[in-house]
């Protein structure tokens, strides 16, 4: 018996790595529209799979993905060859690992935080300008305000169409069509003045958090070794260093996984609910798949007499984060289960297989999931090999067991749980997958630790695994981190800091700024962000929309001069006469 289940765990891990492998090569089968096979996070084209069309031979023959292929097997035979002509590397990467091994856990884990937190600050602080730039980021920005003012909504202005911003729903109440969750965590830093440093603090979070959890499955070491790849991930970085709501989720998921499993033994169930509570708060769907994948683990694994407890606990501290969603839902939305997304554009937000407002169907679904993974390969690690290389070897070897299966279902299910909602774009990178970064660092570890090419633990044992992956950590931090600073740090999304900069230096005071959008598409998120909900600030940003607009706004902030600032030319000017 013990051997066939043996046998059933390795032709599981065999067709988990099969399937892994698939998701990276099946969409390279299709003609794709160019928003769609374009992965590149400084596009922001939203796309959809208009036609599912194969590619010809000579198309096929001919996509990047090869030479990409081709460069990582050139790189990982030069390291082969490195490890067998210097035979003092081995003992350098020993005594390295070593040393990281060797120092006291707390210590260990404060050095880790402290890294993750001043990385993440300075990425926010110098790459991001210390302000939101995406249109999902901002909208949340705003009902932050919002939260901080101890309201649930604003009242809209008398002009709502000089204010309309996407993702910012304007009815008899003006406020954000994304979960609460979010901006119930941005509201006491927004009072503090350094909003910037909730998801550094969230991010460096996530990475002891992903040590907690691979402490608790695999040990000590699987946990440094985990945490030390998200340290070097510029997926991780550059989304914990933004507004999006990404980190937030992930960090409660991580929290909810860890205390689940350590509920297993204790009374924890109840602070595990109210982690998973906060994370459906802040991203439902997602959540959801992550809480009902691992609740139901943790309760099969349990024993029988912990299971009602357990389930209860976790059903209890569900209870008040949920309970404030269906109220907050009800107040705003007109319904406990009606989202923002629904009354801002049902059409757009759409859940489900249907021709508008672009054709989707499940193989369309699959191909955008594909993507997800490919995009995974870029930027989780931004190395020149795939960066799910090591567990295409963890998987492919048949070495995985139950653990690590675990972690890949969770690993997968996370862009899988967007398989029917049409939308994808490549914002920050595949954001749609990011919160399945712990899973796959943790098992990117396992692949090294069990590989007998990992670090040498007997005389003799070359550590191939351990210098390609130096060598591909050093690739990215010299080559790819740059090129990512440098592109998230030009006009983000369409949206820069020099509007407000402008208005700052010429020290404007009881003003109205019309943002024209013109010439540059997106920009008036560049003011917007900067309002108050009351738009009782020195300086208002309202939307250019011609002299009747100005004319009508003149008379709804009288008092106020209106200027009109020009970001083609960065300038401040009097509002357009035509």
């Amino acid at each position: 018996m013990e051997r066939s289940s043996g046998g059933i765990v390795r032709t599981a891990s065999l067709v988990g790595g099969t399937f892994l492998l698939f998701l990276h090569f099946f969409p390279a089968l299709f003609d794709l529209p160019a928003a769609a096979a374009n992965l590149s996070p400084f596009d922001v084209s939203v796309f959809g799979v208009q036609a599912v069309k194969l590619r010809s031979v000579r198309d096929l023959a001919a996509d990047p993905e090869w030479v990409r292929l081709g460069g990582s097997i050139a790189l990982a035979v030069a390291i082969w060859g490195l490890v067998r002509t210097v035979p003092g590397l081995s003992s350098i990467l020993e005594r390295g690992w070593s040393t990281l091994r060797r120092v006291p856990e707390r210590r260990f884990l404060l050095g880790v935080a402290l890294a993750q937190l001043t990385l993440l600050a300075t990425i926010s602080i110098a790459v991001f300008d210390r302000m939101p730039h995406v249109q999902d980021e901002i909208g949340q920005y705003f009902q932050g305000r919002i939260f901080a003012s101890g309201k649930l909504y604003a009242q809209p202005p008398a002009q709502p169409e000089l204010f309309s911003f996407y993702s910012v729903i304007q009815t008899d109440k003006w406020y954000s069509q994304h979960p609460p969750g979010f901006p119930l965590l941005l509201a006491p830093l927004l009072l503090a003045g350094i909003p910037w440093l909730l998801n550094p603090i969230l991010g460096a979070g996530c990475t002891v958090l992903t040590f907690q959890l691979g402490k608790t499955l695999w040990g000590e070491g699987a946990g440094r070794g985990a945490a030390l790849l998200l340290l070097v991930s510029p997926f991780h970085a550059f989304m914990g260093a933004s507004f999006m709501n990404h980190t937030a989720t992930l960090f409660f998921l991580l929290l909810f996984a860890v205390l689940l499993v350590g509920a297993l033994g204790t009374g924890r169930g109840a602070a595990a609910g109210v982690s998973l509570g906060i994370a459906i708060l802040t991203r439902p769907l997602v959540s959801l798949g992550i809480g009902v994948l691992f609740g139901a683990v943790a309760v099969f694994r349990a024993d029988a007499g912990r299971r009602a407890r357990l389930a209860a606990g976790v059903v209890a501290g569900l209870a008040l984060p949920v309970g404030f969603f269906l109220w907050y839902n009800a107040l705003t939305n007109g319904g406990p289960l009606t989202l923002g997304y629904t009354v801002a554009d049902p059409e757009l937000h759409r859940l489900g297989f249907a021709s508008a407002p672009v054709p989707y169907s499940p193989l369309r679904a699959l191909i955008k999931t594909g993507q997800l993974v490919r995009g995974l390969d870029l930027y989780l690690f931004a190395w020149p090999l795939p960066s799910l290389f090591l567990v295409w070897i963890l998987f492919l070897r048949g070495t995985a067991g139950r653990r690590e299966m675990l972690l890949l279902a969770a690993a997968l299910l996370v862009p899988f749980a967007y398989f029917g909602y049409w939308f994808q774009d490549m914002c920050l990178g595949p954001r749609f997958a990011y919160e399945s970064i712990p899973f796959w660092a943790l098992l990117s570890e396992r692949a090294f630790v069990t590989s007998r090419a990992g670090l040498p633990s007997s005389p003799g044992r070359r550590p191939f695994l351990a210098s390609l992956v130096v060598a591909s950590v050093l690739w990215g931090l010299l080559f790819q981190w740059p090129i990512l600073a440098r592109g998230y740090s030009a006009s983000y999304w369409g949206v820069n800091r020099e509007l407000t900069r402008v208005v700052e230096r010429v020290r404007l005071g009881e003003a109205v700024v019309l943002v024209e959008e013109e010439s540059c598409p997106w920009y008036y998120g560049a003011g917007f962000w900067a309002n108050s909900p009351d738009l009782s600030g020195d300086v208002i940003y309202a939307r250019d929309l011609g002299p009747d607009a100005t004319e009508r706004l003149s008379t709804s902030f009288p008092g106020r001069a209106l200027y009109r600032y020009d970001c083609g030319s960065g300038t401040l000017g009097s509002p357009d006469p035509r």
